[in-house]
């Protein structure tokens, strides 16, 4: 079963998100979930197996309804981490972005709004076993979308913090504070 999936409204985008945990199996409850509630915009981590010994997967496994869907998918092919896809429905006419911060699990789009305005949205993994570096990487890159030319960022994902309250917005730990305070 998907991972407790959030649907969230907001400026009109109806998006829904989840830790797939191995999505490949889990197709027919996506679609079955896609139809009911109809979302503009899916980003799911972990689409990959925990164990890719001797399995192959592409990012075009994971389509919905190519005539409702562009399909941006990231780290799908590699060797390393969990992989990423983000739906996003063709009416919003989404553009990827090219990063300039490398970091494995991190995936995002432009979105123009009807006022012309561009809203970003990106999909960010940060595994529980990241290092210094990983963490390091991944506050850079919310720092690069953050210092983009946009009004609105969105940002979706797992970040494995266990150590962060999101709901008191409370902390513990140096490494999660700075992700905190980024």
């Amino acid at each position: 079963k998907m991972a407790g999936h959030q649907t969230w409204k907001a400026r009109g985008i109806k998006s829904m998100y989840t830790n797939a945990d191995q999505l490949w199996n889990k197709m027919n409850e996506l679609r079955e979930i896609t139809k009911k509630e109809w979302p503009d915009l899916i980003g799911i981590n972990e689409v990959k197996y925990k164990n890719m010994e001797g399995k192959e997967l592409k990012t075009k496994q994971f389509e919905l309804d190519e005539e409702k869907y562009d399909i941006f998918g990231n780290n799908i092919e590699e060797d390393t981490g969990r992989g990423q896809v983000m739906h996003v429905d063709k009416k919003l006419k989404a553009d990827r972005i090219e990063l300039k911060t490398k970091v494995t699990e991190a995936i995002a789009v432009t979105i123009e709004t009807s006022k012309k305005e561009v809203l970003i949205v990106a999909l960010i993994y940060r595994s529980p076993s990241s290092t210094q570096k990983d963490n390091r990487r991944i506050r850079k890159v919310i720092d690069e979308l953050a210092g983009m030319n946009s009004r609105e960022l969105v940002i979706m994902g797992d970040f494995n913090y266990k150590e962060i309250n999101w709901e008191e917005n409370t902390v513990k730990g140096d490494e999660q504070t700075m992700f905190m305070e980024c």
